[in-house]
């Protein structure tokens, strides 16, 4: 018989989203721009983040190519090595609130939130894109 079995996040922070490539490669994300990331074992890695944004959607397109978003905007990217924020195309004053993101790769990905519809396209070789 299966069961769920509470592994040890190392926060009291609220978390809101989780996604992953495989079973030893998941990651969290919430308040406060909490990231943690689960390898296999008892508890999961405290990551350093970039924001103090709440975040609240994450997802692992491979592992070296993570996304997550949050509030005020907030959108960041994990290239293996380390996060980063991600720019946008929305002006400084409209910095809405997103919650969740995804893709089918890591050159078609989507963000959503307060009444707005975000898509990254990583330029090809040759031509010009980018956040759409």
């Amino acid at each position: 018989m299966s069961a769920w079995a509470e592994v040890d996040t190392a926060t009291y922070s609220p978390l809101a989203s989780v996604s992953g490539t495989g079973p030893n490669d998941v990651w969290a994300v919430g308040n406060s721009g909490t990231i943690r990331h689960y390898t296999g074992g008892a508890t999961w890695e405290i990551v350093d983040s970039p924001t103090r944004q709440n975040l609240r959607g994450v997802w692992a397109a491979a592992t070296d190519d993570v996304w997550a978003v949050g509030e005020n905007g907030t959108i960041l990217r994990y290239d293996g090595t380390e996060w980063r924020t991600s720019a946008t195309a929305l002006p400084k004053a409209d910095q809405r609130d997103l919650y969740a993101v995804w893709g089918s790769g890591p050159s078609d990905v989507w963000a959503v939130g307060d009444g707005i519809v975000l898509h990254y396209s990583r330029a090809k070789a040759g031509t010009r894109g980018g956040a759409k």
